[in-house]
């Protein structure tokens, strides 16, 4: 249907052409003036429709090509979901490898209070057309435990020369809102093709039967997770992804799949001897195993 569409246009614009240029060479033979600036103009105007309709043809394709899903798709999917492309496909910066370990212990032999030890190492790569200034940052939560808050301890990248922070001295973190600590890294800027690597590191107070939930910043292709933890101690790793972690060893798990901004990875812990029967019962031996 569409190569019909374009065909009739080329047409269309061909046609134009030819009577505009029928027209010029009228009003070359035409003997009265008046007429002849008449008829000279009806052929100025077919030209002008002719170079208007190529330009904007092009200009609709030119468009069409900077979006490959709407291209493909726009007429196939409901509007609603258009949007959703349209925001997929301007996305430049793609994380390819996220690497965490995650190690949970009692504080200070208390049996109700867990530290949990995070570290993710990062590669971001700028896979857009033009460079796109980058400004990693690290945002935690703090759950008011009188015993410890909690703290930021590493953020750093390497980007080709550069390395941030400055004489590896992490500015002070500060409170963005009433429960958030926030630190910001100085912005750097990707060219096509440059990697960018991150190291995080930090530490939150939990409770012995509770959740870690870390959100995606960006596309996420590969995810590994390394969980360390007492014997005592059963996990479940989750990902907001339709397909599931791979267990490819003792605590570590892996998801190939790609994660989009905004999607989380979730670690799930309990204590064992906690579970009460009738759920323990319930439980697939290898979760309470774990």
């Amino acid at each position: 249907m569409r190569f019909f569409q374009q065909t009739s246009i080329l047409m269309v614009m061909i046609g134009c052409f030819f009577i505009g240029t029928f027209f010029i060479l009228l009003s070359n033979i035409v003997t009265w003036p008046k007429l002849e600036s008449i008829v000279a103009h009806i052929g100025t105007a077919f030209y002008v429709v002719t170079i208007l309709g190529c330009t904007v043809e092009y200009l609709i394709k030119k468009q069409l090509m900077k979006d490959v899903f709407e291209a493909a798709f726009g007429y196939v999917l409901p509007k609603i979901l258009q949007p959703e492309l349209q925001w997929i496909c301007n996305q430049t910066i793609i994380c390819t490898d996220s690497d965490w370990v995650i190690d949970l212990k009692f504080l200070d032999d208390d049996k109700d209070t867990i530290l949990l030890h995070a570290k993710n190492n990062q590669i971001r790569e700028n896979f857009g057309i033009n460079p796109i200034k980058h400004s990693p940052f690290i945002s935690i939560d703090d759950w008011f435990s009188p015993k410890r808050e909690s703290n930021i301890i590493q953020l750093d990248y390497t980007h080709n020369t550069k390395k941030w922070p400055p004489n590896d001295i992490l500015p002070p973190k500060e409170l963005k809102n009433s429960c958030t600590w926030h630190i910001q890294s100085e912005e750097t800027t990707l060219k096509k093709g440059e990697k960018i690597y991150l190291n995080y590191e930090f530490e939150e107070i939990k409770r012995s039967n509770d959740v870690f939930i870390a959100h995606v910043a960006y596309i996420t292709k590969r995810t590994k997770i390394t969980i360390k933890k007492p014997d005592d101690i059963g996990v479940d790793i989750g990902f907001a992804q339709r397909e599931s972690a791979k267990r490819v060893g003792p605590d570590v798990y892996i998801i190939e799949a790609t994660q989009l901004p905004y999607q989380f990875i979730q670690v799930r812990w309990w204590e064992k001897n906690k579970v009460p029967n009738f759920v323990s019962s319930s439980l697939p031996e290898s979760i309470n195993s774990r």
